[in-house]
């Protein structure tokens, strides 16, 4: 019996890895878990959390317009799924995932208890970001730096 539990978790822990957490189904799905906790201590105010967690990936958004001149959705979408992760090149610039905006927000955040909740939410949604990296092993695929990327760009 233990050892086919065992199994039946080694199964579900691979399936786990498989899937992407940079999906944004999985982004919304996760973040609405600490949104329920944080509502009864800051109210509507923790949709501010909701905010920094999921709508930091406007970035790719914006990358994907600006790079193919093409505001389709869709096929920005189908750009960034992770089986077309091959074809995208290295060291793409998403805006609100380096550290010069992470300073921004946190400066921002001793002004206003709403920057505080979208930094802790722009933390949330990073530590699923880089642990979906580290599982993937694509490493260098977007730029921490907006001067470091400008430098080799």
């Amino acid at each position: 019996m233990h050892d086919q539990v065992m199994r039946c978790r080694h199964k579900f822990f691979k399936y786990v890895l498989k899937v992407s957490f940079m999906v944004p189904l999985i982004h919304i799905l996760t973040s609405f878990i600490p949104f329920v906790f944080l509502f009864p201590f800051y109210n509507y105010l923790s949709f501010a959390f909701f905010i920094g967690s999921v709508l930091i990936d406007i970035d790719h958004y914006f990358w994907y317009v600006i790079r193919f001149k093409d505001f389709s959705v869709k096929r920005a979408y189908e750009y960034y799924l992770p089986e077309n992760r091959p074809k995208r090149e290295k060291d793409i610039l998403n805006i609100f995932h380096v550290w010069e905006f992470w300073i921004l927000i946190l400066a921002l955040s001793f002004v206003h208890i709403i920057f505080l909740l979208i930094l802790l939410g722009m933390i949330f949604h990073l530590t699923l970001d880089f642990i979906d990296l580290n599982v993937k092993k694509t490493y260098g695929a977007r730029a921490i730096s907006y001067f470091y990327w400008l430098k080799r760009h």
